[in-house]
């Protein structure tokens, strides 16, 4: 008799997000709700908070912002998720800050038995269960970095690629950042951890060199903690290279009259939008 025993692999890499069943489980949110916290949980990493901007929700879910606004609302009433309103010191609101509270079935509240179901099991999957080792002290799940499973030596590395980016803003910029500093490894790695790839490290580079480089005051901030600071990464990468001209031209005209409204409101988002630039 023929051996038919079917053998699963999984064959992702283990960048990954981790949600509760209970979420994928709840039969009350719609498909954008459980997407919308799903991408919350993938900004947060292993932290309870996230900041990740409508319009970066709206690109990851697949729908309008007024649709992002609307589902938001409903995580708020349901408590899953909790928002927070920031401003700045004098008084203007910027990015919300978006606590994720967890999503708790009547399993967990007393109802039916709350013991996990075994991993990959043949009633969740329809196949055969594969048994997986893991020795879970080898898991970074601070940095969803590596992996190692306890029968073997593979592992996955997630690690930003700092020389690469460095030697690639030099070459735009003519000048000599160092790869190793402590302070721009640091802006570096948490642009990964929000999912920017060396793609559009490059992507910021090249664009603002070009915005920046007709104007001897500008070329100055072609540096590593203005260009990688996220508020900053994220409005370079997503604001046309035309609306940063105009931008900039204006800032550096009121610099010259004396009359210039600080750096960081010029990337604030209602900002942009009263002057139609973002």
């Amino acid at each position: 008799m023929s051996n038919n025993r079917i053998e699963i692999r999984d064959g992702r890499k283990f960048n990954f997000t981790m949600v509760e069943n209970d979420l994928l489980e709840n039969e009350d949110l719609d498909a954008y709700e459980k997407l919308i916290y799903i991408v919350m949980c993938k900004f947060a990493g292993s932290k309870e908070k996230c900041f990740p901007s409508r319009k970066t929700l709206a690109k990851y879910v697949g729908c309008s912002i007024k649709t992002i606004d609307r589902k938001i609302d409903s995580l708020l009433k349901r408590g899953f998720v909790e928002k927070v309103n920031r401003k700045r010191d004098r008084g203007d609101y910027t990015s919300n800050i978006y606590i994720i509270k967890g999503v708790a079935s009547e399993s967990r509240q007393g109802g039916r038995d709350t013991e996990s179901p075994p991993l990959a099991s043949e009633s969740r999957q329809g196949g055969v269960r594969e048994s997986l080792e893991l020795d879970l002290n080898e898991l970074d799940l601070s940095t969803n970095k590596t992996l190692c499973a306890a029968n073997g030596t593979q592992s996955f590395s997630n690690k930003p690629p700092f020389e690469k980016i460095i030697h690639f803003l030099n070459k735009k910029t003519g000048r000599n950042f160092k790869a190793g500093t402590k302070n721009t490894r640091k802006l570096i790695r948490e642009l990964y951890s929000l999912d920017y790839k060396l793609d559009d490290f490059k992507k910021v580079i090249e664009k603002m060199s070009d915005v920046w480089k007709e104007s001897e005051y500008w070329r100055g901030y072609l540096r590593p903690k203005t260009l990688f600071k996220p508020e900053n990464f994220e409005d370079y990468l997503n604001s046309s290279e035309e609306s940063l001209k105009i931008r900039y031209k204006k800032l550096e005209e009121q610099e010259a009259t004396g009359n210039s409204k600080k750096f960081e409101e010029f990337h604030d988002p209602e900002y942009l939008k009263q002057h139609g630039w973002n």
